[in-house]
């Protein structure tokens, strides 16, 4: 929760709860909601470090009325995309990424259920 709030103000996330987690390249991607903030979504990269324990690296979140949230991350290796959906309208059944000059960049069916899909090789 101290990575989430922000130095200047007390507001941020107050009781976070993990939807979905994956690893990527051995590091590990979290993406989470919030038991006190309606629709709160966000994602948080950590990084295995030598001693085998996780530091965070990177967090992001985002209040609003948003259920499918899209986050940019890259690692030593590769450009990442992640797509994460929580809480959303069980009538859609699919979901398009489009990047720069409105270039198709992954299209995908999703059942009504949390996810969390991981596309490498991508770039804003």
């Amino acid at each position: 929760m101290e990575f989430t709030t922000s130095f200047e103000n007390s507001r941020g996330v107050e009781n976070p709860v993990i939807i979905i987690k994956k690893e990527v390249e051995g590091n590990l991607l979290v993406f989470y909601s919030d038991k006190n903030i309606d629709e709160l979504l966000g994602f948080t990269y950590l990084k295995k470090g030598i001693n085998g324990k996780y530091q965070i690296r990177r967090t992001i979140y985002s209040p609003g009325s948003i259920a499918i949230e899209v986050y940019y991350f890259e690692t030593s290796k590769k450009n990442y995309i992640a797509i994460g959906g929580s809480i959303y309208n069980k009538k859609i059944s699919l979901y398009m990424l489009f990047g720069p000059k409105d270039e198709l960049l992954a299209v995908g069916e999703i059942n009504g259920e949390d996810f969390l899909i991981i596309l490498k090789n991508i770039k804003k």
